[in-house]
Formats: C-alpha cells, sequence, structure tokens
C-alpha cells in the first residue's frame, strides 16, 4: 500500500477509504465479515498498477493524448501481474480486484469488456467505492465534487457503470463516509511505520 502511493499522503488515504468503503458495501450486500476483512486489505491496493504509469502522465492536468491513455489502461493488468506473484488468498483477491475494478456493468469498461455478474463482486464494489472517494478529492484534472453532487452521478451511472445493487449499497454507507475520512487520516500517520492497519471499518459496520 505505501509502495502504491508513492510516498504520497493523500493516495495513501484514498487507498484506505477505499478500503473501509468496500469493506462497508461488502458487508451491506451480506458478505461474511471474513471476507470483507480481506476485500478492506485487498482494496487499499486496487491501483498498484500505476506504478508502471509514469509520473508525467498521472500528474498531466489536460487531455490524455492516445498513447498515454494506452498506458492508463494498462495498469489493471500491470496491478493483476504484480500482485497474482504470491497464491495465498489475500494476494488473490488483490490481483482479482487489480484486474477487475475498471470493468463496467455495460461492458463497456476494461482492460477486458466484462459485463454484469461476469464481473466478480470485489471488482464491481471497488468500483463504486473508488468512484465515490476519487471524486470527492481534487485531482490534476478536476476539482473535487460535494457529496450530493458525487451521489447524483453515482444514481445516474447505475446499471450503466456500475452494479445497481452495489449502488443501493453505497447508499446505506453514506452517512459512514464522514467517519471513514477521519479514521483513514488518523490511520495513514500510523501506515508509515509499516504496522499493519487493523480492521477499523468493522467499527463502522458496528455503528449500523
Amino acid at each position: 500500500a505505501l509502495a502504491a502511493a508513492r510516498g504520497r499522503r493523500e493516495a495513501l488515504e484514498h487507498g484506505l477509504r477505499v478500503g473501509a468503503i468496500a469493506a462497508l458495501l461488502g458487508h451491506a450486500l451480506g458478505a461474511s465479515p471474513a471476507w470483507c476483512d480481506e476485500l478492506f486489505d485487498a482494496a487499499r491496493v486496487h491501483d498498484i498498477g500505476q506504478l508502471a504509469v509514469p509520473e508525467s502522465i498521472l500528474a498531466k492536468p489536460g487531455r490524455l493524448d492516445p498513447q498515454e491513455w494506452a498506458a492508463i489502461r494498462r495498469h489493471p493488468i500491470d496491478g493483476a501481474r504484480m500482485l497474482g506473484a504470491a497464491s495465498d488468498a489475500l494476494h488473490t483477491l488483490a490481483a482479482e480486484v487489480a484486474l477487475n475494478h475498471h470493468e463496467k456493468w455495460d461492458g463497456s469498461g476494461y482492460p477486458a469488456g466484462r459485463e454484469g455478474s461476469n464481473i466478480p463482486l470485489c471488482g464491481r464494489i471497488v468500483a463504486v467505492a473508488d468512484f465515490v472517494d476519487a471524486l470527492g478529492t481534487r485531482a490534476s484534472y478536476r476539482t473535487a465534487l460535494d457529496e450530493a453532487a458525487i451521489f447524483t452521478l453515482l444514481d445516474l451511472a447505475a446499471g450503466m457503470q456500475f452494479d445497481p445493487a452495489v449502488v443501493s449499497a453505497m447508499h446505506q454507507v453514506r452517512p459512514r463516509l464522514p467517519r471513514v475520512h477521519e479514521l483513514a487520516a488518523r490511520h495513514a500517520a500510523q501506515a508509515t511505520t509499516g504496522t499493519p492497519a487493523p480492521l477499523w471499518w468493522r467499527e463502522l459496520a458496528s455503528a449500523a
């Protein structure tokens, strides 16, 4: 997770927030606590394949040219390759997340153009978690949106970009987002010591 963040505090916090939101979504959808625990960790490195993308492309403020866009579209495959080198269950799930989090419900995503339930649940969940968190954060190519605007866009994309069931679950998780931000900031400060993050998403789930 530290490597995936390239030493940037905001990127590290983004990974932690996506992990917590993904675990809460899994919980809302009825997944087992043990699977949600693994998703909490696996989702934190969903964009680790971006380590293979030049920083100049990731930070570019304007429109990407076709070659740059091709480099971006390769990062799910690169991430799955990096994480798939280990054969334990957690790395297998993390590789599956990395590979599938840019697939879309209607089949228009990448890298494989999977659609509907052919996209693994972990990928469908992290796609929504990443969307909600990323749009609330300022980037080189966009300003941050407020929560109401984000959820309006999320609802518009249900059934096209996102699994409608996961979008519905995101509305259940929405009240916990301020606490997700607070705890992610706290645990990001501890992450640089190399200490594994506790399963703090459970605190939020138990507050339901």
